[in-house]
């Protein structure tokens, strides 16, 4: 049946399409087919249908909380937590932590962590 057809027999029964919910299409389906199993039917496809739109829009929200709340804790893991890259920096010769114990002692050897550090950052040395 095309769209045509039905509105025009909603029409018919001087029931406006705007007002029609789920339980004024049951008594329609009643009406149009004379049938009370098709009115049953209906009327329970339409509570089925209910229930799963609206916990779809439940578990979608809370779906999307979830995915905002990893975001964020990620980010934050990002922003306080020091790479390969910045722990050479605080190491080299020009670096914070220059007089540690792990600071490098020769050129070579702050430059081949410096080519680890890159690496590791996903840069190619």
């Amino acid at each position: 049946m095309s769209l045509h057809k039905i509105s025009s027999m909603v029409e018919r029964l001087r029931i406006p399409i705007a007002s029609m919910n789920c339980n004024r299409t049951a008594p329609l389906i009643g009406r149009l087919t004379g049938k009370p199993v098709l009115v049953g039917a209906a009327r329970a496809v339409g509570a089925r249908a209910a229930t799963i739109i609206g916990m779809r829009i439940v578990f979608m929200s809370a779906g999307a909380w979830l995915t905002v709340g990893t975001i964020t804790i990620q980010a934050l893991i990002w922003g306080f937590t020091d790479d390969a890259l910045q722990d050479w920096v605080s190491l080299c010769a020009f670096g914070k932590n220059r007089d540690a114990s792990k600071a490098y002692s020769t050129a070579a050897i702050q430059y081949r962590a410096l080519k680890g550090a890159l690496n590791e950052v996903g840069v190619r040395a």
